[in-house]
């Protein structure tokens, strides 16, 4: 039985990676009409959020012009999307036991991988919006004239709130896979590593691939140290209040 399911089980994976990669070749080059199908409902659900309005600009993405904040492509989340749907997949469909329900559980992955991108990206863009604003009013304010730039407080931001929500969402994951009794994670230390080992492998290992192709490393360095040192508390801190997973 073991050495049936394998093929079918690495069939899965390939299909699974092959998704990941064509979809992120596909959107560096994607405009703004070309992803309206996340950006759209994204930037409705920040105006339940938030209160406010964004209006569409063709070509340009969603402007809301009183706080001069644009939801452009490179807003859009659909890197996070991926991330969360390797999260989904690839510690998960090996605990499936059986081809179908591997394909069933990677078939259920993307939808949920995209509505939940809608939900963290809506939280990260209202807390891009917001905190900003509120350090300008503090004595923090000073602060960030220094060492903290509008660049580097924009990818903290959105590094602790994506990967607070991956880890949220694999958390999620692993308990739906008790619940109908599919073999639970053992681990309390090292329970949400494959979730990071996905984050890095996307955020991290395919632009370094990328870089060794065009042979360029300018600010990379930097941006690794400041996704490690935002990352890491979270994951080690997330490590300290997870409860033990216990057996079926």
């Amino acid at each position: 039985m073991k050495q049936r399911r394998t093929p079918s089980l690495i069939l899965l994976y390939l299909i699974s990676a092959a998704l990941i990669l064509g979809m992120k070749y596909w959107y560096r080059s994607a405009g703004s009409s070309e992803l309206d199908w996340i950006l759209s409902p994204t930037a409705r659900w920040v105006e339940i959020l938030s209160g406010t309005s964004f209006e569409k600009i063709p070509n340009l993405g969603y402007i809301n012009h009183p706080r001069r904040f644009i939801i452009a492509p490179s807003c859009s989340g659909v890197q996070f999307m991926l991330i969360a749907f390797a999260a989904l997949c690839f510690p998960f469909l090996c605990r499936m036991g059986t081809a179908r329900r591997g394909s069933l559980w990677m078939a259920l992955s993307l939808p949920a991988a995209y509505l939940y991108t809608i939900a963290a990206n809506g939280i990260r863009i209202l807390l891009s919006i917001y905190i900003p604003s509120f350090l300008d009013r503090s004595p923090v304010s000073v602060l960030s004239a220094t060492w903290l730039t509008p660049e580097k407080l924009h990818t903290i931001i959105g590094t602790a709130t994506y990967f607070t929500s991956l880890l949220i969402l694999y958390h999620g994951a692993d308990a739906v896979c008790r619940h109908i009794q599919i073999s639970p994670c053992k681990s309390r230390h090292f329970k949400y590593m494959p979730a990071a080992v996905c984050y890095f492998s996307i955020v991290l290992g395919i632009p370094f691939l990328g870089r060794i192709y065009r042979n360029s490393w300018e600010n990379f360095a930097e941006y690794c140290l400041l996704t490690a040192a935002v990352c890491l508390p979270i994951l080690l801190l997330a490590s300290r209040l997870g409860k033990p997973c216990k057996n079926g």
